[in-house]
């Protein structure tokens, strides 16, 4: 398990701020914590669009965490930027046999000559 500690703190209504980490294990999705909180919050993943600006970090006692938005927009910026490095380690780890298979691919769905960006790892391949 990765434990990053993000710069965003978490700020809750009666103006206590609390360290946030975000957690990643591999294969799955990421827990963001809030530390030292009443309620110990965490939550899984961070893609959750149902989510409030505002939310109960106490089982209910009427703490509140009042920055989730900022705290979710760092989050996922650590996400996105350690999948990059994943993928780009992937990528160069690839086999001989991947590379052509994944260059028949290519070829196959966007025709000869063509040139393809990863978007995420700004990787171009021409088919």
């Amino acid at each position: 398990m990765k434990i990053q500690k993000l710069n965003t703190k978490a700020i809750d209504n009666h103006g206590n701020r609390y360290d946030v980490e975000l957690q990643t294990r591999e294969n799955d999705k990421p827990v963001l914590r809030i530390l030292g909180t009443p309620g110990g919050w965490y939550l899984n993943g961070l893609q959750n669009k149902t989510l409030r600006d505002v939310i109960s970090i106490d089982h209910g006692q009427g703490w509140d965490c009042i920055n989730l938005q900022e705290i979710l927009a760092e989050a996922n910026e650590v996400d996105m930027a350690d999948l990059r490095a994943r993928m780009i380690a992937s990528e160069q780890s690839m086999s001989d046999e991947a590379r052509a298979e994944q260059a028949f691919e290519m070829r196959a769905a966007f025709g000869p000559g063509e040139t393809v960006v990863n978007i995420l790892t700004g990787t171009k391949y021409t088919t």
